[in-house]
């Protein structure tokens, strides 16, 4: 697993993602544990204090990016990077 630190959302889709993307939400979207299976290279995107607007959520569908709902509450960054990345690490086989 690899940390990258805060990027710019536009300069990040402009250089493109390796492998799989999914981007963490609230609302009507499967639950990451969903995803847990995925075998390949994973790119979490997770938004900002207060939430992705609903501009930026068309853009993810439209360029076709993953949604997937985290928890029903809203975490801090540093404890919802931790949380997914262990729904990711357990559906891996050791």
């Amino acid at each position: 697993m690899r940390v990258q630190p805060l990027t710019d959302l536009k300069s990040m889709i402009q250089q493109g993602i390796s492998g799989s993307a999914i981007v963490l939400t609230t609302g009507p979207y499967p639950p990451l544990t969903r995803f847990a299976s995925i075998s390949s290279s994973v790119t979490l995107i997770i938004g900002p204090e207060g939430g992705w607007s609903q501009t930026e959520i068309e853009y993810f569908q439209e360029i076709g990016l993953t949604m997937a709902c985290l928890t029903c509450t809203i975490l801090r960054i540093e404890t919802a990077a931790v949380v997914s990345a262990g729904i990711l690490a357990c559906g891996k086989t050791v």
